[in-house]
């Protein structure tokens, strides 16, 4: 990383001749260029390295496409500066790795960075369903008396367990609704069917003019305790306890899960556009129009009321693609228009 970083910021175009665990070599492409740099370990114990060899001097011109300044590079190096600025653009993200960098990048380069650079910040999702299981372990281990359930489905060509859905409801959650949230039954004004034709419209309708305290006027005794300020603290008391990060997590002993298939959204298929009788078809080349080069129209002028006409020799006509069927249809049109023009050239004669 630091051999690239050095080579596209002075914009020199280098190869690796030797690189290992204990010592690398880069040297200038050119054969001309005697530019090279060694660097090897300073201990066998320690992962300290040290430039041996630098040199001479580079002689070669800078280059401003640098082939090392790839969207992996890219990412590895603004991937802190990405995770700050979320809402960077790519016309200033290509602008401050020209300032920075000298060097010129495509905004297809731009894309892959960014979606390298949250990968690696976030994590690819395959990674994260593999860690599911330690997920749940530790939401238990963190909130007790907690549900947390997930069900998987056997992938025939894995033989593995494929992620099919999560359930997970908080123990602070349903103590919050227990003792602060008002007990009701949801019902609709839909009509019962069976044997007994009452509905539950009509059963409501009986039920209303019955209900206590339906007249009252007192202001307290129209509003439910439930809307309360004691009943909203009670419903929010209970916390929800964060977890830490996935590096300290308990590793789980069962084999980790495979991610959800991806869904194809339905949508209109393709279909090829139905074409008329008379409409050429395409040739073998794919090509179903003519080209516009060379084409040179006969044209017509009147000085004081006496035809001029432009010389044949002056008129060329575009080459025709290959295909019996395109160059019927062309001559056919060719032929219409000269008959119009002449006749177009009698009426004003007359």
């Amino acid at each position: 990383m630091a051999v690239d970083n050095y080579a596209v910021k002075w914009g020199k175009d280098i190869k690796w001749v030797k690189h290992d665990k204990h010592r690398m070599r880069v040297k200038c492409k050119a054969d001309h260029c005697k530019w090279i740099l060694f660097a090897s370990k300073i201990d066998e114990g320690d992962d300290s390295i040290a430039i041996k060899t630098i040199g001479p001097t580079y002689i070669c011109g800078r280059t401003f496409y640098h082939k090392r300044t790839t969207s992996s590079f890219l990412a590895r190096k603004y991937m802190d500066f990405l995770r700050m600025n979320k809402r960077i653009t790519v016309a200033e993200f290509k602008n401050k790795v020209h300032a920075e960098l000298n060097v010129n990048i495509t905004k297809s380069q731009v894309y892959k960075t960014f979606m390298k650079a949250k990968i690696l910040i976030h994590g690819s999702y395959k990674d994260q369903y593999n860690i599911l299981w330690d997920y749940c372990g530790e939401q238990m281990k963190a909130n007790p008396d907690s549900i947390v359930y997930m069900e998987t489905t056997l992938n025939k060509d894995s033989e593995k367990q494929r992620f099919q859905r999560l359930y997970i409801c908080f123990e602070a959650l349903k103590r919050g609704f227990k003792s602060g949230c008002r007990k009701i039954i949801g019902v609709d004004g839909c009509h019962l069917r069976g044997p007994y034709p009452t509905g539950l419209g009509s059963a409501i309708q009986k039920v209303i003019p019955d209900v206590e305290h339906r007249q009252c006027q007192e202001s307290e005794s129209l509003v439910h305790h439930y809307y309360s300020q004691d009943s909203y603290l009670k419903a929010y008391e209970p916390a929800i306890v964060s977890l830490s990060g996935p590096n300290v997590w308990v590793q789980s002993d069962k084999d980790p899960i495979l991610s959800p298939l991806k869904l194809k959204l339905p949508g209109r298929p393709k279909k090829v556009r139905r074409r008329e009788p008379e409409e050429p078809r395409p040739n073998s080349n794919g090509a179903t129009k003519l080209s516009k080069s060379g084409l040179i129209r006969m044209t017509y002028q009147v000085f004081d009321k006496e035809l001029t006409k432009v010389p044949p020799e002056s008129c060329s006509m575009p080459d025709v693609p290959t295909g019996d069927k395109a160059q019927a249809a062309i001559d056919e049109q060719e032929a219409h228009r000269l008959r119009d023009e002449e006749d177009d050239i009698v009426t004003r004669s007359t």
